[in-house]
């Protein structure tokens, strides 16, 4: 795969969702790093597995999700 691109509504509820994921990222260093640390792990691990990477990552997202949402 050369290209992700994802599109959604302006406002809607993914679009909503990743600007506050960026932006809580962008504010807390000790979520980023974090994040950094279970992206890289999972790169390592799943080099070939494109969806087992993205399940890899789905406790952290939600996490950061749940934080960032409030």
């Amino acid at each position: 795969m050369n290209y992700h691109l994802y599109v959604c509504p302006k406002n809607g509820k993914g679009y909503v969702e990743h600007i506050a994921f960026r932006d809580y990222l962008h504010s807390n260093a000790a979520a980023r790093l974090e994040y950094e640390a279970v992206k890289l792990r999972l790169a390592e691990q799943y080099r070939y597995d494109i969806d087992a990477y993205g399940e890899g990552k789905t406790a952290i997202v939600t996490s950061i999700l749940k934080k960032a949402m409030k």
